[in-house]
C-alpha cells in the first residue's frame, strides 16, 4: 500500500503543480510581452506544457487512484474474489480484473496469486523466497521444491548448479 499510496500523492502534486503553472504562465506572458522575453519564452512553455500536461496528470491521477481502491479491497478488507470486489466497488468484474492484472504488474500488490477470479495470498511460511524475476511477465521468482517458479505464469526454471 505504501508505493501506491506514494504514487497517487506524487501525480495528484504533479498535476495541481502543471496546473498553477497554466495559470502562472498566463501572467507571465501578459507581462513579458511589455518588459522580457525570457519571461515571454517562460509563460509561453508554462501554458502549453499546463494545457496539454494538466489534464493527462489528472487522468493519470485518477486511474491510480482507482487502482489504489482496488488494493485497499484487497489488503485491508480481505476481499479475494473479482466478484465480491467488483459489488463492493460497484465496477464491473472485468475493470475489476484489469486492475488487478495492472497492481500485479506494477508490483502495487505482492504476495498474492491471482488466477482470473480469485486471489489467494501466498502463505509458505518461509518456505519461498524470491530470487530474480520472470523472464516471461517479469514477475519474481520463488524457489519452491528446488526449482524456480513463477507465480504469475506459472513457467517453471531449472536451477543452474
Amino acid at each position: 500500500m505504501k508505493k501506491i499510496n506514494k504514487d497517487v500523492n506524487i501525480k495528484l502534486l504533479i498535476s495541481v503543480l502543471t496546473a498553477i503553472g497554466f495559470v502562472a504562465g498566463i501572467l507571465l506572458i501578459i507581462f513579458g510581452a511589455k518588459s522580457s522575453t525570457i519571461m515571454l519564452v517562460s509563460g509561453i512553455i508554462l501554458c502549453v506544457y499546463g494545457f496539454y500536461g494538466t489534464p493527462m496528470w489528472f487522468i493519470s491521477y485518477g486511474e491510480t487512484k482507482g487502482l489504489q481502491r482496488v488494493i485497499f479491497a484487497v489488503v485491508n478488507e480481505k476481499i479475494y474474489s473479482v466478484k465480491d470486489i467488483a459489488t463492493q466497488l460497484q465496477q464491473n468484474e472485468k475493470e475489476v480484473k484489469e486492475k488487478i492484472n495492472k497492481a500485479i504488474q506494477k508490483n502495487y500488490l505482492s504476495g498474492y496469486l491471482f488466477d482470473g477470479e480469485n486471489l489467494k495470498t501466498n502463505n509458505n511460511k518461509g518456505q519461498v523466497k524470491k530470487v530474480g524475476k520472470c523472464e516471461n511477465c517479469g514477475g519474481a521468482l520463488i524457489e519452491k521444491d528446488g526449482k524456480l517458479f513463477c507465480p504469475y505464469c506459472e513457467t517453471i526454471y531449472e536451477i543452474e548448479k
